[in-house]
């Protein structure tokens, strides 16, 4: 064993996944020539969904990392995907914490002349002796996705505008926020269906809205949005109908019930301004939605809940979710919404069939309109 490096440890993690996979082959072209891979690359999948699984998967990492390369020179051991590296049941698990004692050690003690490490993962915790021995050793890369809705969409729509401009692709705004509705905020769904859209629409530069509904996949963050959308409409059969679509793709129930929890919660919000007069919501041809003349008081109270200025809504948005508002009284909206979060405290306690809970929540939010 030789002194290593500064730098001979790579992590890379976040919940943006292509983002991560992206860096971590940046890394990959960094240090080993594409020639030399057959012999200076080896990958040691990750992906455990049990400790026995982790820690086997340590291990051979570990001894990958132990081993010279079959011709010498430089090696890179990429340790993909790891799922045991953030603050989870597998994560806690006393076999998984012993296993990364062990290979603390291998990176404090450094590796063999040559040799480096990369890791990539969604979730580490920083508090783990894992993360501090991977900063002392070398180089972390963290690509987080925005916490807040708002902040996811307008993250989103920039990534559009980004893999746009790389295939040279112009969308007028109405088609931009039609793709964004359909797609999602996922970095490598928006450059799977912009590379589709390219190859559709090869020999034009402008992308038109029938491309986008003609060739684009819906997400099922998308599909998730119209799910909201259309309990927020009190549309029974087409909520029933995503519902069952989004299930089936294995969505998880407690994700889906939290987001019909934060619809009826904007809800509230909206149909609050609607009553004291900060919004105005007009119909006709064109409906829209505008602020009134706000006070500082307001403002500063609507910032607070919709976690940015009130004037930095997006129209659509906006327009959307007060017209849905005003099918409800505000005194409905609380008891929805409280309907809500029982049927989520519902699926922590009770072993009961998700669809089964979801399907009764829709029926009972959606099946009969009641005043306020």
């Amino acid at each position: 064993m030789t002194k290593p490096s500064n730098h001979y440890v790579h992590l890379i993690y976040g919940e943006d996944e292509y983002s991560v996979t992206e860096a971590a082959k940046t890394v990959v072209d960094q240090v080993v020539s594409e020639e030399d891979r057959e012999f200076g690359l080896e990958i040691v999948e990750g992906n455990a969904q049990t400790s026995d699984e982790a820690a086997q998967a340590i291990m051979r990492c570990m001894e990958s990392l132990q081993t010279l390369s079959l011709l010498g020179g430089v090696k890179l051991v990429w340790f993909r995907d790891c799922t045991f590296l953030g603050d989870s049941s597998l994560g806690r698990s006393e076999t998984i914490k012993e296993r990364l004692e062990q290979f603390v050690r291998l990176i404090k003690d450094g590796l063999s002349d040559g040799h480096q490490l990369l890791v990539s993962a969604a979730k580490v915790d920083k508090r783990f002796a894992f993360f501090k021995a991977c900063v002392a050793a070398g180089t972390v890369e963290e690509h987080a996705l925005a916490s807040k809705p708002y902040q996811q969409d307008r993250e989103g729509m920039q990534r559009l505008v980004d893999v746009l401009n790389e295939h040279n692709l112009e969308m007028a705004e109405p088609v931009r926020e039609a793709f964004h509705k359909k797609v999602g905020n996922e970095t490598r769904q928006i450059v799977n269906e912009v590379s589709k859209l390219a190859t559709f629409v090869h020999g034009r530069e402008s992308v038109s809205i029938d491309d986008v509904d003609l060739i684009t996949s819906r997400s099922s963050s998308a599909l998730a949005w119209d799910l909201a959308d259309a309990v927020g409409e009190r549309d029974l059969p087409g909520a029933l109908s995503i519902l069952r679509l989004l299930l089936f793709q294995r969505e998880p129930a407690i994700g889906l019930v939290i987001a019909l929890e934060n619809r009826y919660r904007d809800l509230i919000i909206f149909r609050e301004a609607l009553d004291r007069g900060w919004l105005q919501l007009r119909g006709g041809g064109r409906p829209s939605a505008k602020w009134t003349e706000l006070s500082a008081d307001a403002t500063e109270l609507l910032t607070g809940e919709l976690g940015q200025a009130p004037a930095k809504v997006h129209p659509y948005r906006l327009l959307k979710l007060v017209q849905q508002a005003a099918q409800y009284g505000l005194n409905e909206l609380v008891r929805a919404r409280r309907l809500a979060v029982l049927t989520h405290e519902r699926l922590v306690t009770v072993s009961i069939s998700e669809e089964i809970v979801l399907e009764l929540l829709l029926i009972r939010l959606l099946g009969g309109r009641r005043q306020a």
